[in-house]
């Protein structure tokens, strides 16, 4: 029994045990909304925080009117001094409750909802057992004179009213089935129909996370069930085995020639999505339709010169493979897709789970009719733009994904074209031999397409440096896969880096002043030879014969680098 300053007899009153039994009752219930009992709660919060005690709050009262504005003036009145106790009623002094647990938890949600009706899903679940979770906490014990039938009486209120408002309202049909996504977003009711299909669903935290890429199982996954089609478990993918969860699904797939696997033979079911490779896709789902029921078939196009015509809205039009270019034609001709607002495609470009959900329910489910004149011709450009720092938009957070997956670690990827950006391309541009500019160049894009990872020189086990003093890269490898690719300067002329194979000798976590200059956290291979970090890495060896890294690169690989690592320098 925990520790408090009531009457140990408290806690086995009956109305103790019927409270606690509550908790059991409402806990994460089937539909988990924030609704006006919240907004009860809080306002017993600041009932409490004025010296109130229960009589000011009936159990079934609700207040219609609430809004998030009103919730938060409470929990900001009820949390003036959320560490102090305060007396209930006529309570001895040991009675004491505090809002602090709820006022707490929920302080910076109130923050985020402070206008606009209550919404269902404002706080999250947690809000249905805020006074059950109080009444068991150190702070919360509370004592009172009140007879049993009076204790009996308010938790059975309290128990009915939090039942028959936890109860999905049916005049709310549109009631967001994720967190994360709400009405009036452009795919709203792409994710709501699918979701009410059992074609998609969520995460266990509740949320759909519309932005980010959508996996190859995933979008496996969503077709064959709008396809309805019967699951298969065998495939000839050696990358999909019976028992994965989307097996069923990839099997029937690809027993229809909807879907295809790599060259090597294998699915790469975590794989991303292009967007010629999802138009593909889609219009091969279409053209299964068209099987099952002729009568209401949609008509493709399949002459090549059409196709061109309905592609010309499009100025990187040449960048799409001519293995999609027809599928791609006949999906923006159904509408299933469009371009960009700069009048681009990008095929290359992966999409969103919310991006996969508009184009499934666009042409699986509610099939519109097929436009029927070509859009007006633009003229082509030869390239792509180049990135430059400062740049943002979905384009650079999609080269900060392919970055990403090259294992050239560009950061956090938030679509800014920052300086861990310009690293990470200046680590591909000396990978792959190209000119060394840290700018992402039509060039750079056009090979960041089809590029791999960096592989090591070295054929070793374990957890080791590679660092290549012809390119300019230090490669962390982890067996035989290379994790991370960065960009450094070494030895220049006169000072030149010791070659061979070394291991980490010493580190300091701190800036080191040596008589050659300033090193951030130098972990030492060789004498005083270390890889370190510097605020100067030019793309060319300029360094005293150490290895320099960016001093935000530093700071994440120096833990990676344990006392005893090996590291291999080589031209």
């Amino acid at each position: 029994m925990p520790r408090g300053t009531g009457r140990k007899a408290s806690s086995r009153h009956p109305s103790a045990r019927l409270f606690a039994s509550v908790k059991g009752l409402v806990y994460n219930p089937p539909a988990v909304r924030f609704r006006a009992d919240v907004a009860q709660l809080a306002r017993a919060s600041a009932c409490h925080a004025e010296g109130r005690g229960f009589e000011s709050l009936h159990p079934l009262h609700v207040f219609p009117a609430t809004t998030r504005g009103d919730v938060a003036e409470w929990l900001r009145h009820g949390s003036a001094k959320p560490a102090t106790p305060v007396r209930l009623r006529s309570s001895p002094p040991q009675a004491q409750f505090s809002p602090a647990p709820f006022l707490q938890a929920k302080s910076g949600a109130c923050h985020r909802y402070c206008s606009g009706p209550l919404g269902f899903d404002s706080f999250g679940p947690r809000a249905y057992i805020v006074l059950m979770k109080c009444a068991r906490t150190k702070r919360s014990r509370v004592t009172t004179t009140a007879p049993f039938w009076v204790h009996a009486l308010l938790c059975l209120g309290l128990v009915i009213g939090l039942l028959a408002l936890g109860i999905p309202s049916s005049g709310n049909a549109s009631a967001q089935s994720f967190l994360d996504v709400h009405e009036g977003e452009w795919f709203q009711p792409a994710v709501e129909a699918l979701a009410e299909q059992g074609a998609i669903t969520g995460y266990s935290d509740g949320t759909f996370r519309p932005y980010d890429p959508i996996t190859r199982a995933d979008f496996a996954v969503i077709m064959a069930a709008i396809l309805h089609l019967p699951p298969q478990y065998s495939s000839p993918f050696s990358d999909v085995t019976g028992s994965d969860w989307y097996a069923g699904a990839v099997g029937a797939l690809e027993d229809l020639g909807i879907i295809q696997g790599t060259a090597a033979g294998t699915f790469n079911p975590s794989g991303e999505v292009e967007r010629q490779q999802a138009a593909t896709f889609m219009i091969r789902a279409t053209a299964y339709q068209n099987t099952i029921d002729p009568e209401n078939g949609i008509e493709l196009m399949t002459d090549a010169e059409e196709a061109a015509a309905w592609l010309g809205s499009f100025k990187d039009r040449w960048s799409i493979t001519p293995a999609h270019s027809l599928s791609v034609a006949n999906c923006f001709r159904l509408g299933i897709v469009s371009g960009y607002a700069d009048l681009r495609f990008y095929p290359f470009v992966t999409i969103t789970r919310a991006q996969a959900a508009g184009m499934v329910y666009a042409g699986l489910v509610m099939q519109r009719p097929a436009r029927t004149e070509p859009p007006v011709q633009v003229a082509a450009e030869s390239g792509y733009p180049t990135l430059v720092a400062g740049a943002t938009g979905f384009f650079v957070g999609w080269l900060e994904r392919r970055l990403t997956a090259l294992s050239y670690r560009p950061g956090m990827v938030d679509g800014i074209f920052d300086e861990r950006t310009a690293d990470a391309v200046l680590a591909f541009q000396k990978a792959e031999g190209l000119p060394r500019t840290a700018d992402a160049s039509d060039r750079v894009i056009r090979e960041l397409i089809s590029a791999s990872v960096p592989m090591p020189r070295k054929t070793l086990g374990g957890k080791r440096v590679e660092i290549d003093l012809t390119r300019q890269i230090l490669l962390l490898i982890e067996g035989p896969d290379v994790t991370a690719t960065i960009p450094v300067a070494t030895g220049r002329a006169g000072w030149r880096t010791p070659t061979g194979s070394f291991s980490i000798e010493r580190k300091l976590p701190y800036w080191r002043e040596s008589r050659l200059g300033l090193l951030y956290k130098p972990a030492y291979f060789y004498g005083g030879y270390a890889i370190h970090g510097s605020y100067s890495v030019p793309a060319a060896p300029a360094s005293h014969g150490c290895v320099r890294v960016a001093v935000t690169t530093m700071d994440w690989l120096y833990p990676l680098l344990p006392i005893g690592m090996r590291v291999d320098v080589y031209y």
